[in-house]
């Protein structure tokens, strides 16, 4: 009997030894797109008062578009490496973006109201953020 009660013992000690807990994380990492904008990309819809442009971002859909974030910046420089977070103002426009589902689309302001010629070509930097939305 004691070698019954002994055995059972050491297979549950064993058992409980080898039981370990796992901490699985799941490390998304936050995603970059680059991207070119030709001065002919801009549009106007007022007459030159403003313009914008969309760049089509497919990682953006329906489900992140609601719980991701979205980070814009832009190179105005001659080798677009220096960048500039958006909103911001650069030589007199206004630049700012919004974040719809497969888009990002960028407006340009004139500062006064005035009509203004179509922005420059430039380099836009778009970082996806990942979150988990909270209701």
């Amino acid at each position: 009997m004691k070698k019954l009660i002994l055995l059972l013992l050491c297979t549950a000690t064993l058992g409980l030894v080898s039981c370990k807990k796992d901490t699985i994380v799941n490390n998304i990492l936050p995603r970059t797109i680059s991207y070119d904008i030709p001065t002919s990309a801009w549009k106007t819809s007022d007459g030159g008062r403003s313009y914008f442009t969309e760049v089509n971002v497919p990682e953006n859909n329906d489900d992140f578009n609601q719980s991701g974030g979205v980070i814009v910046s832009m190179a105005f420089d001659a080798n677009k490496s220096i960048f500039d977070g958006l909103p911001n103002v650069y030589q007199g426009l206004s630049y700012q973006f919004s974040s719809e589902p497969n888009y990002v689309v960028i407006y340009v302001d004139g500062i006064d109201g005035q009509v203004i010629s179509p922005p420059s070509a430039a380099r836009v930097k778009i970082v996806l953020v990942d979150s988990e939305l909270i209701d």
